[in-house]
């Protein structure tokens, strides 16, 4: 029976609180805890999952990219967009969605643009580490947050400067889906 811990950790730091070695340490910790809790559910799922990342523009047009792992390989990546007439309100989806393309296991890779890159959840936890092990610019603001069963959702960074649609610098995932989709 898989056992979990519950651990539903959200951390926002932005150029104006100093952020010290300790309070960096304290997250490389929760993810080193999350990143074997992902180890147990990987064997469980026996490597079959898929998860999305998705990117919603003040414009109201959305992006959204499916990676779909098999025995613990990427097998599958989905890109579709979404648009609206009008700019929505935050966590508004589009009603309106295209699949611009798919790409399977031959031709992974091959597009290139605003989609994510195809990763295994074991690559989204090794680019989570490099993201906390680099030093956090003033003007930038880290979040790290993971989901009720413990597993990474969120380690990255943002330019402050910039006011909407600010690119991510590291992981941000949603609909983590355990087993064969």
């Amino acid at each position: 029976m898989r056992r979990f811990f519950v651990a539903a950790c959200l951390l926002s730091l932005s150029g104006n609180i100093s952020v010290s070695g300790a309070d960096v340490d304290v997250w490389k910790e929760k993810l080193t805890t999350s990143q074997k809790t992902w180890e147990t559910v990987r064997k469980t799922c026996r490597g079959n999952y898929s998860y999305q990342v998705t990117r919603d523009f003040y414009s109201g047009t959305s992006q959204t990219t499916t990676v779909v792992v098999r025995d613990n390989k990427v097998i599958e990546r989905r890109f579709e967009k979404g648009s609206a007439s009008k700019p929505l309100p935050p966590g508004t989806k589009p009603a309106k969605t295209v699949v611009e393309w798919i790409e399977s296991a031959a031709d992974l890779g091959k597009h290139e643009g605003h989609a994510a890159k195809p990763k295994t959840m074991d690559e989204l936890y090794a680019d989570a580490s490099i993201v906390l092990s680099e030093p956090i610019a003033k003007y930038e603001q880290l979040t790290v947050s993971f989901d009720k069963e413990g597993l990474l959702k969120d380690c990255f960074t943002i330019d402050t400067r910039i006011a909407d649609d600010t690119p991510r610098k590291g992981v941000a995932i949603v609909n983590l889906k355990l087993g064969k989709e």
